[in-house]
């Protein structure tokens, strides 16, 4: 049919009939609708057009034989449309031919009606469809492990509250690492003091342990990494890091420690130390240390995790922090040899030559800018604000009398950061939010002033703060009894 043709019901008719006339040719010549499922969804459809035509049809006559009922008498019951010209009676004529070759009445101006059913043919089969694909893909799914967490039981905290707001102060026998970037989860040791695990950040349920591949797991976790998408999660030990499946804790990739060379004796410390993973989630760097005799080996292991191949670059001396910038164009390598911090230096490696670009002396601790053009590095009692590019410090800030600044971290996706400060002659420590532009001081943490804080980590949208400390005897509230303990904390700070 042309398009045209769907606006002239008369038509449509004509060539719904003809179809009609060869499908029930077909029909005959099958002699069953058994081994026709076209046919037989097209009887079917034919019918119920069918039955819903027949039912207007007796609806309209129901209509017109009350308004007759209500009329004069002897008058004749016909229904007069003025201005009847001959197109018209040729058209009626059509259609007053096409209706007798069907059994059931029909009325006019149904159209509307008839590319419903169509419409409605149509959807049908888009159902079909779907269902079917998604029952396949619900029959070929394989079931999930047992050590697999909850979907539907991984809550994320929601802000509730001002600045300073406390969503979680729980006793724990864990010590939470790194703030998964979904938000719902955290990585760190379990409660052996040995084991890596996630869990669920608010609950502290759904634990999925992973089985490091090494002989002796127990010397000392260093840390724990999310991979940018949160799909996997790095553990890294003194002896050994490996890569997992968040999820299902399938081992992905491991680094054991190199083979120590015959000729190599009196081996005191061969171990890896820091651990950082790049912005485009390909490579894994880290110190490797060997100590034999009078020789000190000091490496920074690039591993490919595509390739699995090591790229090693000599290193001075001890790291014991390694960060990526965001947009993956310096690695800062931090090395601290002393309490004072008056002999630490923090280095920025080029990525694309691994030489080093700027060397910074003094530092206490530092931390990006979310993208990667400044960096908030920690001096003695103050924070500087430095342009990553030139090395021109922009600002300064945090400073008090008899104070050090021991820790920074920068809010991701924002302008604030955290600053851990300690007083030594008042023997308090505490948490500051402090303005990176205004170098205004925004929010002081003092509820665990003084406790020991083993180190905080913001979420990954930097509204929240997750804090690990522990709380001795002497730091417990007036009125509260017991030998302290470790308590997870989590507080708004965005």
């Amino acid at each position: 049919m042309r398009k045209d043709d769907f606006s002239q019901p008369e038509m449509f008719d004509a060539h719904i009939e003809e179809l009609t006339r060869a499908l029930e040719q077909r029909q005959r010549t099958h002699q069953s609708l058994k081994n026709a499922p076209d046919l037989r969804l097209t009887s079917d459809i034919r019918r119920a057009y069918q039955a819903e035509m027949g039912a207007d049809s007796r609806s309209l006559e129901r209509v017109l034989s009350r308004l007759l009922e209500n009329d004069v008498p002897g008058r004749s019951r016909v229904i007069f449309l003025p201005d009847r010209n001959k197109e018209q009676e040729g058209i009626s004529s059509m259609y007053d031919t096409t209706m007798n070759a069907v059994p059931q009445k029909k009325t006019p101006g149904k159209w509307p009606r008839r590319a419903g059913l169509l419409v409605a043919v149509f959807c049908l089969l888009l159902l079909v469809g779907g269902f079917l694909t998604v029952f396949n893909a619900m029959h070929s799914a394989k079931p999930a492990g047992t050590n697999v967490a909850s979907a539907q039981n991984t809550p994320s905290p929601t802000p509730h509250g001002p600045i300073g707001t406390i969503v979680k102060d729980d006793v724990t026998s864990t010590e939470p690492l790194s703030w998964s970037p979904t938000g719902d989860r955290v990585a760190g040791i379990g409660a052996d003091g040995v084991t890596p695990e996630t869990w669920d950040v608010l609950t502290g349920t759904n634990i999925i342990t992973y089985k490091m591949p090494f002989s002796n797991p127990s010397i000392g976790l260093m840390g724990a990494l999310w991979s940018a998408d949160g799909t996997r999660v790095a553990f890294a030990y003194y002896n050994g890091i490996a890569v997992f499946n968040a999820r299902t804790a399938a081992l992905l990739e491991s680094l054991p420690l190199p083979s120590v060379p015959a000729t190599v004796q009196n081996v005191q410390v061969q171990q890896f130390q820091a651990l950082s993973w790049s912005p485009n989630e390909r490579y894994l760097v880290t110190l490797y240390i060997l100590v034999a005799g009078n020789t000190h080996t000091y490496q920074l292991y690039v591993w490919d995790l595509v390739t699995n191949q090591i790229v090693a670059k000599p290193a001075s001396q001890t790291i014991t922090n390694l960060t990526w910038s965001s947009d993956g164009k310096y690695l800062a390598s931090w090395q601290n040899n002393d309490s004072t911090a008056s002999n630490a230096k923090l280095d920025l490696w080029n990525t694309t030559t691994w030489q080093i670009a700027k060397t910074y002396t003094g530092v206490n601790d530092f931390s990006w800018s979310p993208d990667g053009s400044q960096m908030a590095v920690a001096r003695n009692n103050g924070v500087q604000i430095v342009d990553t590019t030139s090395g021109n410090v922009e600002r300064t800030f945090a400073g008090a009398s008899g104070s050090v600044i021991s820790g920074v971290d920068w809010q991701p996706h924002g302008t604030s950061v955290l600053v851990d400060i300690s007083n030594n002659s008042q023997h308090t420590s505490y948490l500051s939010l402090w303005n990176t532009q205004t170098g205004v001081r925004i929010y002081t943490f003092t509820k665990y002033q003084g406790a020991f804080n083993s180190g905080q980590t913001w979420s990954s949208d930097g509204k929240y703060v997750l804090m690990s400390v522990f709380i001795n005897p002497s730091n417990l509230p007036k009125g509260f009894r017991g030998n302290g303990a470790w308590h997870e904390v989590i507080w708004i700070a965005g």
